[in-house]
């Protein structure tokens, strides 16, 4: 079972001393830490790996991006947040007992109320975390809602946001050129994956049909 997480992060100066970013902070000083991954490399990467998958790994080795790609295809809940229509079920707790939307999303507007003083329950289910898990399409620009491949991405992590469109508006991801070079090399594998799980057959026999493919 492998998961890969890109990295993406920002960095500002804020006054009280710390340097990661939200995505809803514009400003010309914020930038790109050094460790960020390239959006195009992200994509490249991805579609080096699953060629490799493609090859004797499909149904021994679980890749959670692939499984979860292979999910929107058919229609079925993604196993990863970030490829979701909506989020939210991911929130994080602090030693101190602070509770916070996602664990993307350690900022102060985030903050949900500390265990001490309310449940888990009252905090992941209040409107203002309910608002932001749905957010996650309804914030979603233009460009996005008419993609080819929204079923797919949905947008990805909201935390990665922070671009414009080619028509000013905000809220395109950073890493959207990586995911679309992704999701359009793996298509006509996804689209045979899908055929045999549907046909009650095993996602496996792509290996053989992408060999005779090839």
């Amino acid at each position: 079972y492998i998961q890969f997480a890109p990295i993406v992060e920002r960095l500002g100066f804020h006054q009280d001393g710390t340097l990661l970013t939200s995505p809803e902070q514009q400003d010309a000083n914020i930038k790109l830490a050094p460790f960020t991954v390239d959006a195009g490399k992200w994509g490249d990467f991805l579609c080096a790996i699953f060629d490799e998958w493609l090859k004797e790994d499909v149904g021994n080795y679980y890749i959670q991006l692939f499984d979860s790609t292979l999910a929107n295809w058919v229609g079925e809940q993604p196993g990863v947040c970030t490829l979701a229509r909506t989020c939210g079920h991911a929130g994080v707790m602090e030693f101190n007992g602070d509770v916070y939307a996602c664990d993307h999303f350690v900022f102060p507007e985030y903050k949900l109320g500390n265990i001490h003083t309310q449940t888990l329950t009252e905090m992941m289910y209040s409107q203002h975390q309910l608002k932001f898990g749905a957010d996650k399409y309804e914030k979603l620009p233009t460009q996005c809602k008419e993609c080819d491949y929204l079923f797919a991405c949905n947008g990805e992590c909201p935390k990665n946001r922070f671009l414009h469109t080619a028509n000013g508006e905000p809220g395109l991801n950073y890493l959207c050129k990586g995911y679309k070079k992704f999701f359009k090399h793996v298509a006509p594998y996804m689209d045979f994956m899908k055929k045999e799980l549907l046909a009650e057959r095993p996602p496996a026999n792509v290996m053989q049909w992408a060999r005779k493919d090839a």
